[in-house]
């Protein structure tokens, strides 16, 4: 039985291979081989962007994201100055409830409640700007996308391409393909172009 087997799989394989190596030279015509790096991508309309590689290098981009980083720079510098000041009077009101600096209790009372309002308003200025920077990171984001998709769009006009794939981080759309259908660099270089004519 073992024979059997043994000599049963040896011919399928046999015969796969056979399939295998037939196939190929009948269909020949129908099929064009994959485009090597060094060949043109005029076997396949497609190609493929490195979104990663343009937000790094995308002047507009770099600008925006410098003033995003200066208001976030500015809003946590005013938080921390306010904070300081905050834990400051709160400081200053423990010493004086620790040495019966107050003349009344009520006092006393009324100023801790002045204070635990200004802790809050601290903390509703903190989430404010927390959430104006992360719309404002958001619309930089899409201001960035917005003109690398309208040049894309633009620059497809003449290249002709049926599709053209974003790759980020190595991964995305595109897992692998060969570097003649790689368009970031043109891409890149047009985009800064245009942004520095403005």
């Amino acid at each position: 039985m073992k024979i059997f087997n043994l000599v049963s799989n040896i011919v399928i394989i046999v015969a796969f291979v056979l399939v295998w190596i037939l196939h190929p030279q009948s269909t020949n015509d129908n099929v064009s081989a994959p485009p090597s790096d060094s060949t043109s991508c005029q076997h396949l309309p497609v190609a493929y962007v490195n979104i990663d590689s343009i937000i790094m290098n995308y002047q507009l981009a770099i600008d925006l994201n410098e003033e995003l980083m200066k208001q976030q720079e500015d809003a946590r510098t005013d938080l921390t100055a306010k904070a300081r000041k905050l834990e400051g009077e709160m400081a200053t009101f423990q010493r004086k409830v620790e040495n019966n600096g107050f003349l009344t209790m009520e006092r006393a009372q009324s100023e801790q409640q002045r204070l635990l309002g200004e802790q809050q308003k601290l903390e509703e200025m903190q989430q404010r700007l927390s959430n104006e920077l992360a719309l404002k990171q958001q619309d930089l984001n899409e201001q960035v996308m917005e003109a690398i998709t309208g040049y894309v769009k633009e620059y497809n006009q003449e290249a002709k391409y049926e599709m053209i794939y974003t790759q980020t981080g190595g991964i995305g759309t595109v897992l692998l393909a060969g570097s003649g259908y790689n368009i970031t660099a043109p891409i890149l270089t047009a985009l800064n172009e245009k942004y520095a004519e403005k």
